[in-house]
């Protein structure tokens, strides 16, 4: 697992662009979406173009890396109302807790593809 980092800039969405199957090796994490190099505490929001929030990630694992998702949970690529994603250009928030770094944000953008 990749560390945290407090430098919003170094944000990355891997694989990007999403083909709905990631092609992670594991079959069971074929459809992975992850944000690399995040804040060890932080929200995650996922909005489409329109800025509807699709989904809200809370992180605070400590780690630099979270998954869209999880095998145990059963809710690869699903929004907050339990609908499928659909392909298409999406924007990321993300707001830091780390203290010293409160508020900080980063915004960018990943894309989903069939």
């Amino acid at each position: 697992e990749p560390a945290p980092s407090n430098v919003q800039g170094n944000v990355r969405v891997v694989p990007n662009p999403f083909r709905q199957v990631s092609g992670f090796p594991d079959p069971a994490e074929n459809k992975r979406l992850a944000f690399v190099n995040i804040p060890g505490s932080c929200t995650i929001r996922i909005y489409t173009l329109a800025l509807d929030l699709v989904r809200t990630l809370e992180h605070t694992g400590g780690g630099g890396i979270q998954t869209w998702g999880s095998q145990a949970g059963q809710n690869y690529m699903l929004t907050d109302f339990a609908q499928n994603v659909q392909p298409g250009i999406y924007i990321y928030h993300i707001e830091s807790h780390v203290a010293g770094h409160e508020g900080e944000t980063s915004v960018g953008k990943f894309a989903i593809i069939k």
